[in-house]
């Protein structure tokens, strides 16, 4: 039974993260056709590379002490330790990306030309070395927000930063005619915004007291994470990189474009998912029985969900294009969305096996599996990306996705017992892929005709997935919760 409320506290929690990211990219998605009014997939390029390199430089600067924070929150070893532990990880994150914002900030010119290729986009790399300052900070205060659970807060600070930020690049983009910059000051102010509107949780959450052995724990813990997270986001952007070597910055703009949307997967699955289900799992580290049993049970929900709303993007992805780019420049990118978006289809359950290495303290198998991934997805690149360009660079991220979701599985259940519902999880991939290849048959079709074939498409899917995945008390309970609210 506790299994069972674990799991609907879990779809409870991340229902209102992915009911806000929704939110979120509704507005983003409404802002597309201006975006791409007036800017080019060159400026794409620019702000693509501009935000993997500050991601890069954050999981430097953050990873080795605010994830050992988030580790240790629930710890009964360290229970009247949480606001030290706060300001401990605080201020050791903020010397780090204090050190890389004045290195960016002095060398600005020069990072400007390597980097986007010209030095008249010196005032960008200025103005993102204070981002890369605060961006620790903001982080960690949203972390602290989501190991308390104070999930209404968050969602809270997440629907108006993206208000106040969409309305803030409108006006520079409208009115004041700012171009590229725009976006700039846009992402300046939404990594001021959330330390502001969280300022009262951090104050009432933190004490001011430097503690030498505390943040040597926190590192011991925190810095072998940082070989996998850096590797895992150098992964994630290595392409873009590749992509600018081998051909130019425009092409960037394209494969970054269509990026934004496959990695939807991850915002309306991935990371609400993952917000929620972390704290849920440090709870229950003492009931190892309980613990596994949850996971096991809940991956299979927790994929089939992700599955299908990566149908739903993948099925409709050329007509959400289409309506909301006006250069036909970024068209280019619908081919590349299902690709990019199967591959994060994985990231859920990498995340949630994750844990179980990190409850057997045992990270450093993450960061060498992270690392050996990394290094299959740039010898892929470099083999296949000249001659097939961005089919390449997003079928690579697949394969190296699916590698890593593999070799977690095994060492996670070795060393900690924690596994997946495998045989179930592979019935709904493929049956989702099934649906979407079938759907390939009717592309020549009239436009109304062809959208009503998808709906039946994820219907079948749907279908598919209840009669050959689901338990038979599974169905049951189904039935009898629809039974149950057609009564009231």
């Amino acid at each position: 039974m506790e299994i069972k409320s674990k799991i609907i506290e879990v779809f409870k929690g991340g229902g209102l993260y992915s009911a806000a990211s929704i939110i979120q990219n509704l507005v983003y998605f409404f802002l597309i056709p201006i975006y791409t009014t007036y800017l080019s997939t060159a400026d794409y390029g620019v702000i693509g590379l501009m935000t993997i390199s500050a991601g890069i430089i954050l999981n430097i600067t953050k990873i080795p002490s605010a994830t050992a924070f988030v580790r240790f929150y629930y710890s009964p070893d360290y229970e009247s330790q949480r606001k030290t532990l706060l300001f401990n990880s605080i201020a050791f994150a903020l010397f780090q990306s204090g050190i890389f914002a004045a290195c960016f900030y002095l060398f600005s010119s020069s990072i400007a030309e390597i980097l986007l290729n010209t030095r008249e986009y010196q005032i960008i790399i200025q103005i993102y070395s204070i981002i890369i300052f605060l961006q620790p900070l903001e982080n960690i205060v949203q972390d602290l927000v989501k190991i308390k659970k104070n999930v209404k807060l968050f969602v809270a600070m997440l629907l108006s930063n993206v208000i106040l930020t969409s309305s803030l690049i409108l006006t520079l983009l409208l009115v004041y005619e700012k171009g590229i910059m725009a976006l700039v000051f846009g992402s300046l102010f939404s990594a001021i915004y959330p330390i502001l509107f969280l300022f009262k949780e951090l104050k009432s959450s933190i004490e001011f007291n430097f503690d030498f052995k505390l943040l040597k724990v926190l590192l011991k813990y925190g810095y072998p994470l940082v070989f996998s997270a850096l590797s895992f986001y150098l992964l994630r952007s290595v392409d873009q990189y590749l992509i600018k070597y081998y051909f130019d910055i425009t092409r960037v703009g394209v494969y970054s474009f269509a990026y934004s949307f496959g990695w939807l997967i991850a915002v309306f699955f991935a990371l609400p998912l993952s917000s929620i289900i972390e704290p849920v799992i440090f709870e229950m580290e003492k009931r190892k029985e309980d613990l596994i049993a949850f996971v096991k049970k809940s991956s299979k929900y927790f994929f089939f969900a992700g599955t299908f709303i990566w149908l739903l993007l993948a099925l409709f992805s050329k007509e959400l294009i289409e309506l909301a780019a006006q250069k036909k420049e970024f068209w280019e990118a619908i081919p590349f969305i299902p690709i990019i978006a199967f591959a994060y289809l994985n990231y859920g359950l990498i995340f949630i096996l994750n844990k179980g290495l990190e409850l057997a303290k045992k990270t450093y198998i993450i960061s060498w599996i992270n690392i050996a991934a990394l290094l299959l997805n740039i010898t892929l690149n470099i083999i296949f990306l000249p001659k097939y360009e961005l089919y390449a660079a997003s079928f690579n991220l697949v394969i190296t996705l699916v590698f890593i979701l593999f070799a977690t599985a095994y060492y996670s259940k070795k060393l900690f017992g924690i596994r997946i519902d495998f045989v179930n999880i592979l019935k709904i991939a493929a049956f989702g892929i099934f649906t979407c290849l079938i759907s390939l048959l009717f592309i020549k079709l009239n436009l109304v005709i062809f959208i009503f074939v998808k709906i039946v498409l994820l219907l079948l899917f749907i279908a598919l997935v209840f009669f050959s995945s689901f338990l038979k008390e599974e169905k049951q309970a189904i039935f009898h919760f629809f039974k149950h609210k057609n009564d009231e």
